[in-house]
């Protein structure tokens, strides 16, 4: 199995995009038999992909840009 999960987290205000940080994560498992390794595998990944989104980091680009 091999898995991966990518998104895009934006700060908007007023309609106006004020910073964003594209998060991309993945995993395998070798010689699984079964859908329920796949699961974990699928729930790892997710749990990664959410952890890897920085939000002090993307609060500072905003700020930076001076919004």
């Amino acid at each position: 199995w091999v898995a991966h999960i990518g998104y895009e987290a934006q700060l908007i205000k007023d309609n106006r995009l004020l910073a964003n940080q594209i998060i991309n994560a993945e995993g395998q498992r070798m010689k699984i038999i079964g859908r329920g390794q796949a699961d974990t595998l699928m729930g790892e990944i997710f749990s990664d992909a959410v952890n890897a989104l920085d939000l002090a980091r993307l609060f500072s680009q905003a700020q930076a840009l001076g919004h």
